[in-house]
């Protein structure tokens, strides 16, 4: 569990460089073994797949700077005080050290999707200039981006809900 544990805050503390280094790996395999796939796509697919890509990523950074938003406001809103005054769990959470840890979560999940989105529209300006395995490996990086980044948003929020149910329980066994 603790090998799983410093993995984990190692990742959240340079996601951006990891997820780069895994798209660099990605696309160093993809390169090697494209001839070996066989993937073909009706170019007009491409159009709709890219277009639901770009919007699924405008949606999902919408979502995640609305919620970095709540958790400034509602931190702004509390009254600075110590640890063990903390009355809840979520007061607990934005009183303790790891609240930057999880601002900077959803910073770097909004800046990796915006890179994604550059990246992007980038390749779909010229779509007609692009091999279609170009396309493909542009499909697959965003993707990555989207799932990547739900994963890190989720098991944070995750884990903040499930501080407030360890709070709740620690005061009925008081």
């Amino acid at each position: 569990m603790k090998f799983y544990v410093k993995l984990l805050d190692n990742y959240f503390d340079r996601p951006l460089v990891y997820d780069f280094i895994f798209c660099i790996l990605l696309v160093v395999g993809f390169f090697l073994k494209r001839n070996f796939l066989g993937l073909t796509c009706a170019s007009g697919y491409f159009d709709n797949i890219f277009s639901n890509i770009i919007s699924t990523m405008v949606s999902f950074a919408g979502f995640i700077i609305t919620a970095l938003t709540v958790i400034v406001t509602v931190k702004s809103s509390l009254k600075i005080r110590d640890i063990s005054e903390a009355k809840n769990g979520l007061e607990l959470l934005l009183t303790s050290r790891n609240y930057k840890k999880i601002v900077s979560v959803f910073k770097y999940a909004v800046i990796e999707l915006i890179l994604g989105l550059l990246l992007m529209y980038l390749v779909w300006i010229p779509y007609f200039l692009i091999p279609y395995y170009i396309f493909l490996l542009t499909i697959s990086i965003g993707v990555f981006v989207i799932m990547i980044t739900i994963f890190r948003t989720v098991y944070v929020f995750f884990n903040i809900i499930f501080l407030e149910f360890a709070v709740e329980e620690s005061e009925e066994k008081d």
